[in-house]
C-alpha cells in the first residue's frame, strides 16, 4: 500500500528518513558549534545507574581542598546508595574511587542542613506487608553504609515520600506519591521527624507529577519539575510559604 501511494518501499523511505534527520540536527549542531562547546569530564566509570550528582557545600565536606560530589549509585554489583567522589581541583582522572555513604534503594538526590547533616530517601518495610519511600536523615560527618546504623534517622513512616530539600531554616520540600499523582509538600524538621507537614501546591489533574524540588540559597522560593496531562513537562518556581506559581 505504501509503495503503491508513494512510489518506494517501507526501506527507501526510511533512509530518506535518516537523511532528513541528518540534516536537521547537523544545521542545529552547526548553530551550537559557533557559540562555543564546552566539554565535561567522565568520572564514573561503574556503569549501569547513576542519578541525582550533587555538589557537596563546604560545611559537609571530609576534605579541606578539592571538590565532592555525592550521587546515587547502583552498579548491579555494590550494594546501591548515596557514594560520594572527592575530585581535585585540576578535575578527576578515570582512577577516581567513591565512597559509599548511604545505603538506600530510592534514586533519589540528597541535601544537606545548615550543620552539614544529609536528608536522603530510600525504600523500607511498612507495617510488615509494603514497601514504601520515606526520608532519611545523617548527622554531620557520619555514614550509614550498612542501612542500621542507630544514628540513622527515619523522618517519615510510610509516606511515599521522596527527593527532599532542605532550607537553612530546617524547612523540608519533598514529593509524595498519593493515588497516582505526585504532589509537592513542605513540613518543618524537628527532633528527628518531619512535623506540620502539608500540600504546598495540590494538583489541577488526578495524574499530575511533580519532581525534584529544590530551595532557592535564601529559602524563599522552590524550583521544581512537572508533568500535567497532556504529556506537558515543565519548570516551576513557587513561593515557599503560599505555593503561588
Amino acid at each position: 500500500a505504501i509503495r503503491r501511494r508513494t512510489g518506494r518501499t517501507y526501506v527507501q523511505l526510511y533512509e530518506g528518513f535518516k537523511d532528513s534527520i541528518r540534516r536537521r540536527y547537523a544545521k542545529q549542531m552547526k548553530q551550537v558549534a559557533r557559540r562555543g562547546l564546552r566539554e565535561g569530564t567522565r568520572i564514573t566509570w561503574h556503569g549501569r545507574e547513576v542519578h541525582y550528582p550533587k555538589f557537596v557545600p563546604a560545611r559537609a565536606r571530609t576534605k579541606k581542598t578539592g571538590y565532592e560530589i555525592i550521587y546515587y549509585k547502583d552498579d548491579g554489583d555494590a550494594r546501591p546508595g548515596q557514594y560520594r567522589i572527592h575530585l581535585p581541583l585540576a578535575g578527576a582522572s578515570k582512577g577516581a574511587t567513591s565512597e559509599f555513604v548511604a545505603r538506600a534503594t530510592e534514586r533519589s538526590p540528597v541535601s544537606f542542613t545548615k550543620e552539614g547533616g544529609m536528608l536522603f530517601a530510600s525504600v523500607v518495610p511498612h507495617r510488615r506487608i509494603y514497601q514504601r519511600t520515606d526520608l532519611f536523615g545523617l548527622p554531620p560527618g557520619k555514614r550509614a553504609p550498612n542501612g542500621g546504623e542507630s544514628y540513622r534517622k527515619q523522618l517519615t513512616f510510610g509516606l511515599r515520600a521522596t527527593a527532599p530539600t532542605i532550607a537553612a531554616d530546617g524547612t523540608v520540600a519533598f514529593t509524595v506519591n498519593d493515588r497516582g499523582g505526585t504532589t509537592l509538600r513542605i513540613g518543618e524538621l524537628r527532633g528527628g521527624r518531619i512535623a506540620k507537614r502539608r500540600v504546598l501546591v495540590p494538583n489541577k489533574g488526578r495524574f499530575d507529577q511533580a519532581f525534584t524540588p529544590s530551595f532557592s540559597p535564601d529559602g524563599k522560593r522552590i524550583a521544581y519539575s512537572v508533568w500535567t496531562a497532556g504529556g506537558f513537562r515543565d519548570i516551576r518556581v513557587v513561593d515557599a510559604e503560599t505555593g503561588a506559581i
